[in-house]
């Protein structure tokens, strides 16, 4: 005699089935948050490493312009230095130096067109001779004192 099983066996076919379905749903399930995490954790360390190279650059250009900054302290500190700053603003010459001041032509031709063009524009000289009060009269009444 045949023992009879408690589940037909058509029935445990189809249990076990939907217990594989379950499993490999579990398992999808699982491996796409598993390369989510994945993902998202390689695209911080890429944020980070961009950061950081970014963060280099920057450093690496401040030590450049240290070291610019640096040079120029130098360079104010020499003598060299001290002595143009001295000439050039404050007039001051070593002893047994003298001082030329040289014009150029351009300098000469203006100032020669500057005196004529003087005389052609303000042919009235003796407005100029006039007072300043009495040019204030003229401004706002138009008719002068004198």
């Amino acid at each position: 005699m045949k023992k009879s099983s408690p589940i037909p066996s058509d029935q445990f076919h189809d249990n076990s089935r939907t217990w594989i379905r379950f499993f490999l749903f579990i398992s999808f399930l699982a491996f796409v948050l598993v390369t989510y995490s994945l993902f998202r954790e390689t695209y911080k360390k890429y944020q980070i490493q961009k950061e950081v190279q970014d963060l280099k650059n920057q450093a690496a250009q401040i030590e450049h312009d240290n070291q610019k900054l640096k040079g120029l302290i130098d360079y104010f500190k020499t003598q060299n230095f001290s002595e143009k700053e001295a000439r050039e603003k404050l007039n001051v010459k070593k002893e047994g130096e003298s001082l030329v001041i040289l014009k150029s032509q351009d300098d000469n031709l203006s100032g020669k067109k500057n005196n004529s063009n003087s005389k052609l524009q303000d042919p009235d000289q003796e407005s100029l001779n006039i007072p300043n009060p009495l040019k204030w009269w003229d401004y706002f009444f138009k008719q002068r004192l004198l």
